[in-house]
């Protein structure tokens, strides 16, 4: 395990990535896909949800799925 200042760097780094990510939206779709697929690969992301509030319809939406396990990604499809 690395140290404190380890751990920051690699949060900081994927912080950065997720703003890159943010600041090339075209798909909301493939936005939250990028950003879940950048914790993954920076921070170390087992599994991921994204969720969506509209608060008109009190309705909650999920917007990106990330998973390692195949049968979960599988599930909710």
């Amino acid at each position: 395990m690395g140290s404190r200042a380890e751990l920051i760097e690699r949060q900081f780094k994927a912080l950065c990535l997720v703003s890159q990510t943010l600041c090339r939206a075209k798909n909301i779709e493939e936005t939250l896909d990028g950003i879940l697929a950048v914790l993954h690969k920076e921070s170390g992301l087992l599994h991921g949800v994204i969720t969506l509030s509209d608060p008109e319809h009190a309705m909650l939406q999920v917007g990106a799925l990330y998973s390692e396990n195949e049968s979960v990604s599988k599930a909710s499809s």
